[in-house]
């Protein structure tokens, strides 16, 4: 599973990624809130260290952010203590909260039992013979595997979640980069189209959106 280390210091952000990463995870390092807006992730652990520069409320922001956007448990680590600190952090959308200071062995134990949690209940979307792995960020079309980027991953999931069902196009570019603007979301659908094989498609619904087609294959 992939894991992301949203954490100012730079020594515990290391330290935590090294230790994650001898576990097996696949780790993104980040250094900045506004990374955190930026990154396109289904089925990752989120950490979020919320002791920042910033005010408090600029990372509760983020949380509740992310809560809405991915697709993932979220865990926070900061040194407020207080009842309504941690209250504040879990109704923002946090799965867990850890008050520093906190032992390694309590925060792997911490994480491991977000990811046994989420497994337990993560989905798989199928679709005809399409299915896409959101823990394993995996798409297959029948026995054969889709050679996707994250960004195109993404980008087929939340089609395939509408269910054929047009999705605008302000809502993807909000839930892919967190913003309605830019042309990148053309540069992705034109490279995911080009990759898709002949029995799914990105139609395009002038001036709505765009919805997911599928066909079953022709058999002999």
């Amino acid at each position: 599973m992939r894991v992301v280390l949203l954490i100012p210091n730079r020594q515990l952000r290391l330290l935590l990624g090294w230790h994650l990463q001898q576990a097996g995870y696949r780790v993104t390092l980040l250094e900045s809130l506004a990374q955190g807006y930026t990154q396109a992730t289904v089925g990752a652990l989120w950490v979020l260290d919320l002791d920042w520069p910033q005010a408090w409320d600029d990372g509760l922001k983020l949380t509740r952010w992310l809560s809405q956007q991915h697709q993932g448990p979220l865990f926070i680590l900061s040194a407020r203590n207080q009842e309504s600190d941690i209250v504040a952090g879990l109704q923002a959308g946090a799965d867990d909260y850890l008050v520093k200071p906190f032992g390694l062995a309590q925060f792997m134990a911490r994480v491991q039992a977000l990811v046994r949690r989420w497994q337990r209940g993560m989905p798989v979307l199928t679709c005809g013979d399409l299915t896409l792995d959101l823990l394993a960020q995996r798409g297959f079309y029948g026995d054969q595997e889709l050679d996707l980027t994250p960004h195109e991953f993404r980008l087929l999931a939340l089609l395939l979640q509408a269910q054929g069902e047009v999705v605008p196009r302000q809502v993807l570019q909000e839930r892919l980069w967190g913003q309605a603007t830019g042309r990148s979301l053309d540069t992705h659908l034109l490279s995911l189209r080009k990759k898709l094989p002949a029995g799914i498609e990105i139609g395009t619904v002038h001036r709505l959106g765009y919805r997911l087609v599928t066909s079953e294959p022709q058999r002999n």
